[in-house]
């Protein structure tokens, strides 16, 4: 540990240099390290804060999976009929894009906050979970708007299998897709060569 200017602060270890490279204490200076080290082809090993790791890259998963989750299902709907109806349905495909980016925005938000919160990576036990907190989180706001816009004649029974199938292959898959460049890549570690 250093102490700069009062501030204890943990040294980063970086796979291709001999010596440990103390943090730097500002955010640009962070961002900086970190480029400089994945140009070179080494690993940053972040501190843990709580047991947990303190890396940035985790900080964009829920703003990329909100932003994008909702459109990719969108999309997903819009190739559907595009691939039913023919290319006279590119106005609405387009549509469906912008549209499930706005419906689709409370489901995908709460898939990339718990993405977040468990840690997921990019690698397949990762998108294979987030693939089934995404179909859970869609099916849950389905039936919550469902619930809403039929709040006096509403009947569990209103809810058919095939809505029910849609909702979970659509979720699980669009949150799988977003996975793939919303998540933060796993760290390798590093290998050890026993003579």
């Amino acid at each position: 540990m250093t102490d700069v200017d009062n501030r204890v602060i943990p040294p980063l270890i970086v796979d291709s240099i001999d010596e440990p490279v103390i943090a730097p204490t500002d955010e640009n200076a962070k961002k900086s390290v970190s480029h400089l080290a994945r140009s070179v082809g080494a690993e940053i090993d972040s501190p843990e804060v709580d047991g947990r790791e303190s890396d940035s890259v985790n900080s964009n998963v829920v703003k990329n999976y909100t932003g994008y989750g909702g459109a990719v299902g969108g999309g997903i709907i819009g190739l559907l009929v595009l691939g039913v109806a023919g290319a006279s349905a590119i106005v609405f495909a387009v549509f469906a894009v912008f549209l499930g980016f706005f419906i689709g925005m409370i489901p995908a938000a709460i898939t990339g906050m718990l993405a977040e919160y468990y840690q997921l990576k990019s690698d397949l036990e990762g998108l294979i979970k987030v693939s089934g907190i995404g179909a859970i989180a869609t099916l849950l706001c389905m039936v919550i708007v469902m619930f809403l816009l039929t709040q006096e004649n509403f009947e569990w029974t209103d809810i058919s299998t095939g809505a029910i199938e849609f909702a979970l292959t659509l979720g699980g898959v669009s949150a799988f897709l977003t996975g793939l460049g919303a998540l933060p890549k796993p760290r390798h570690l590093p290998s050890v060569n026993i003579d």
